[in-house]
């Protein structure tokens, strides 16, 4: 996955609700300036429930909302090739 700035890999666990990272993530360590990446790990490992609202999957702490992520489609890349 990424973080907004660094790879990252590790493994999780869900059942039908629950999901919950493994500690042992493996990340770069590319500088983020204005970008609280530390928060963001921190809130993956307290992770311990989801549900999807529409298309956005809400991470969770039992009933408590972490984050909301939704998928943005990327643009193929313009080639000048012909």
């Amino acid at each position: 996955g990424n973080t907004g700035c660094n790879s990252m890999s590790g493994n999780f666990d869900y059942t039908d609700s629950s999901f919950v990272f493994n500690e042992r993530i493996m990340m770069t360590k590319m500088a983020c300036p204005g970008y609280n990446e530390q928060v963001f790990v921190k809130n993956l490992l307290r992770t311990n429930r989801f549900r999807f609202d529409d298309s956005v999957l809400v991470l969770m702490v039992e009933e408590q909302e972490l984050s909301r992520w939704s998928r943005t489609p990327t643009k193929p890349p313009v080639s000048n090739k012909l």
